[in-house]
């Protein structure tokens, strides 16, 4: 009797009930899971857990789990008393315990390099400190092979790096007071046009942006006055005037629905704002692979052209750092649309023409 040959799977087949194909492999998923468990004190629902170790079924993560418990992990998994789910914990976890991989210090390193522009203020000092916690908790292996890879990784800025000063560095901590205590700050500052403006600020978010600090917030005429405006944009070293003030006056709470992220959706860059327009942008053939190669804009799309080269076409409130990344390009990219950002970078390019004849 001839034996029953097994399915064969094809490639691209749906898996088998309960099996979701994951980004990691077993090995690297178990040990992802560990370390999950291992920072956290709190028991954590399975359903939520399966999707942070890498969209697996919580059918595949109650095995992954028996597999840590065979390894000798104290693991527990029961329901919780107030919503009946089944969640699960790693026992004998402190609350300040913190595992890392040595990939994830790797990681962190090179997180650590960037801030490298900021040299000279407390900011740049918070980082350095967190990294020597770091470094002192770990064994003497691991600090030499730390010390190794911070000659590995290095960070280039493109563009220059703004200036360091003990006044600068004054700012930043008013501001930092400010947004963690939510009490509103005193200021003068003067906008890039030379306009001058005062009172109080509530600092909603600090922003880093090519290399710069800025803050995103309301201001106010007095320190308790209700209403306000903005929110707006304030670059750091602008400020002729920022102060913390102690007291509990002028407490603030940021609206319901602000959210940072969302706030610059729709920007090329930092400048929000006014009603979307589309830009439209040719790129010679010499540089589509590089045009291709990067997201520019949430809303980009790119359209093939006659003679080879890209047309990227994307939606922004304002225009002002469309320009000059236009013009960064040279001979290779081509303002289309809209009339008013060909007719400046146009005159800008003959102004620059002038300056050489």
């Amino acid at each position: 009797m001839a034996q029953r040959k097994a399915p064969v799977k094809q490639v691209g087949e749906r898996p088998g009930p309960g099996r979701k194909r994951g980004e990691y492999s077993q090995a690297e998923r178990i040990e992802r899971l560990r370390l999950l468990l291992h920072g956290r004190v709190m028991p954590t629902p399975l359903e939520a857990l399966a999707e942070e170790v890498g969209g697996v079924s919580v059918r595949q993560l109650r095995r992954d789990i028996a597999q840590l418990a065979r390894a000798g992990h104290d693991i527990d998994v029961s329901a919780s008393k107030e919503t009946g789910r089944s969640c699960v914990r790693l026992h004998n976890v402190k609350a300040g315990q913190i595992s890392l991989t040595k990939r994830e210090r790797l990681t962190l390193l090179a997180a650590r390099r960037v801030f490298d522009v900021f040299e000279g203020t407390s900011f740049k000092e918070d980082i350095d400190r967190v990294f020597g916690k770091l470094e002192a908790a770990s064994s003497d292996a691991d600090r030499r092979q730390l010390g190794t890879w911070r000659t590995r990784i290095c960070f280039v800025p493109d563009g220059g790096v703004k200036r360091a000063s003990r006044e600068l560095d004054d700012h930043l901590n008013a501001v930092l007071s400010g947004l963690m205590r939510g009490r509103r700050v005193a200021f003068a500052y003067t906008s890039s046009g030379d306009h001058a403006s005062s009172g109080w600020l509530e600092p909603w978010a600090l922003v880093i942006y090519r290399n710069g600090l800025y803050v995103l917030g309301a201001t106010a005429k007095r320190r308790n006055d209700p209403e306000r405006n903005g929110p707006r944009l304030y670059a750091l070293e602008r400020f002729d005037h920022l102060e913390f003030v102690r007291g509990d006056e002028g407490a603030f709470s940021p609206p319901d629905d602000f959210d940072v992220e969302t706030n610059f959706h729709g920007a090329f860059g930092i400048f929000a704002g006014r009603e979307p327009q589309e830009v439209v942008v040719d790129f010679s053939p010499s540089l589509r692979a590089t045009a291709e190669a990067r997201v520019w804009h949430r809303s980009q799309r790119f359209e093939e052209l006659p003679d080879g080269g890209v047309r990227l076409r994307f939606e922004v409130g304002r225009t002002e750092e469309v320009g000059p990344w236009i013009l960064k390009w040279g001979p290779h990219a081509k303002a289309i649309a809209p009339p008013d950002l060909v007719e400046r970078v146009a005159r800008e390019l003959e102004e620059a023409w002038e300056r050489y004849v």
